[in-house]
């Protein structure tokens, strides 16, 4: 039975927007969010506007014996 990967990921509000295998690199997937708001992290009001953007690669245990970022 094959899965898809958000499914396998299970992140609410996030959706998959690229799955790649690199050889030698390992396993890449990007993600973005679903909503087009978030709480504030000081006053937990809901805000609709950017503030900040980063991008992060973050690694995580590895799938298949793969590394995954």
């Amino acid at each position: 039975m094959k899965f898809a990967v958000d499914q396998i990921l299970n992140l609410p509000e996030m959706k998959v927007l690229d799955f790649q295998e690199i050889e030698g690199v390992g396993i890449i997937i990007t993600i973005d969010k679903t909503v087009n708001y978030s709480d504030c992290p000081s006053c937990k009001q809901i805000s609709r506007s950017i503030h900040q953007n980063h991008w992060r690669m973050i690694h995580d245990l590895s799938w298949s014996e793969k590394p995954v970022l």
